[in-house]
């Protein structure tokens, strides 16, 4: 064991990592989608979703704002329109109309659910926490939904065996587990 610098660590375990879409919206009403990668659970009982959030981002000003968000995880299928979220802002583009996602109401929150995702839980911000760049929400699921395909929930994935690639774009790689 030697010491490295952070990022040659970094580039050996941040792969593979669970990747989302996350629903919001302004104080005014209008709907925005951001493209995560950092999230996890943070409790079972009750269930909490953590997310990580850039405090530039219109994603995170509208989660600071209204206090809810929907973390909705996207098939292979989705996988340009992840990457679209993920790199083009909310601020000055509708992105529900520019990848042609499709915003269904939910039950509890006022973010939409994105009808296409595989799965879709509607959170209630219970913590905030600030470090570094990034806000951490902490999201009581309020409202779980299931569309009736389980699929394949899409990975962003780093170079080691056991996945398979179905997009690159800018650096970023996008896959499933092998079967």
């Amino acid at each position: 064991m030697e010491e490295v610098a952070f990022a040659q660590v970094d580039r050996r375990w941040n792969t593979p990592e669970r990747t989302a879409l996350v629903s919001t919206v302004s104080a005014d009403g209008r709907p925005n989608l951001i493209a995560v990668g950092w999230l996890m659970r943070a409790s079972l009982t009750p269930p909490v979703y953590a997310i990580g959030i850039n405090r530039r981002s219109q994603s995170g000003r509208n989660i600071a704002a209204t206090g809810e968000f929907v973390i909705a995880i996207p098939g292979v299928d989705l996988a340009p329109a992840l990457m679209y979220c993920g790199t083009h802002s909310g601020a000055d583009t509708d992105k529900f109309a520019a990848t042609g996602l499709t915003p269904q109401p939910g039950r509890v929150v006022r973010p939409p659910l994105v009808s296409q995702c595989l799965a879709n839980l509607e959170c209630r911000v219970v913590a905030t926490q600030d470090i570094g760049d990034h806000q951490v929400f902490f999201g009581e699921v309020q409202a779980s939904w299931a569309g009736s395909d389980p699929g394949r929930p899409l990975l962003v994935i780093g170079a080691q065996s056991g996945y398979f690639q179905v997009y690159e774009e800018a650096g970023f790689r996008l896959g499933i587990v092998r079967d």
